[in-house]
């Protein structure tokens, strides 16, 4: 099973090379066959009707072939975008079992906010 969940059936990046019809490529080319070949649904990868040249992700994490013309929604993956968080150390007299929505720590009477749990503090202080 692939490493990734999903709440309903979606396109993935790959087709039937048109080439050769064995292979499966990416829509920039790249050879997936290998990558896609273990996670197949037992039965489902059958080119059924000879005319499933796309692939799908189904909600069990395993792959189908489908006709490239059936309406479902894509599915993309990229590189995750790793920004540096910035924080707030704001000294509070607070209880440790309160807790502000989108807190990320507490450390004795300090909370460390982060921006969006900044603005909602302030809010809430109006």
């Amino acid at each position: 099973k692939l490493p990734i969940k999903v709440h309903s059936i979606s396109w993935i990046d790959a087709s039937r090379d048109t080439n050769n019809g064995k292979t499966w490529v990416t829509g920039k080319g790249e050879d997936v066959t290998k990558f896609l070949q273990p996670n197949w649904k037992p039965g489902a990868y059958n080119n059924h009707g000879g005319n499933e040249d796309c692939a799908e992700i189904l909600t069990d994490q395993t792959l189908n072939d489908i006709s490239c013309t059936v309406k479902l929604p894509a599915l993309c993956m990229r590189k995750p975008i790793v920004k540096k968080q910035r924080s707030l150390n704001v000294d509070l007299p607070i209880s440790g079992a309160y807790k502000l929505k989108g807190w990320l720590g507490t450390s004795g009477k300090s909370l460390f906010l982060g921006p969006m749990a900044v603005l909602a503090f302030l809010i809430w202080l109006v």
